[in-house]
């Protein structure tokens, strides 16, 4: 089966799935106020705000190694995406992250097949 727009996925739905991995994540949470709008699919891009971080957090985690910070974290999300498209139906799926922090951004293309 091809990978499927993102026309398909139920954004709504997706946004609260992901808000509900965050809410689960007691480290994530420990450093971070309002996890609700963290990370946000717009059609095909998933938005991770690491500006709701708070300022201790990103200076020991984010700020030095920025690149390197992104990428570990798609790693972390790989399995709750694919969770997502399994449980919804989805043999495969494109989108493309990009990660904002004070005015810098990271950008990765990543498609996945469950």
């Amino acid at each position: 089966m091809d990978v499927q727009e993102f026309v398909e996925i139920d954004q709504p739905h997706f946004n609260k799935s992901m808000a509900n991995w965050v809410r689960a994540n007691r480290h994530i949470m420990r450093a971070m106020p309002e996890y609700s709008r963290f990370i946000v699919m717009n059609g095909p891009i998933l938005r991770v705000n690491l500006n709701y971080f708070s300022p201790e957090y990103r200076y020991k985690f984010i700020d030095h190694n920025f690149e390197h910070y992104c990428e570990k974290f798609i790693d972390r999300l790989n399995e709750p995406i694919s969770i997502y498209l399994q449980k919804n139906g989805f043999a495969g799926y494109a989108v493309t992250f990009i990660f904002l922090l004070n005015g810098k951004s990271y950008e990765k293309f990543i498609t996945y097949k469950v």
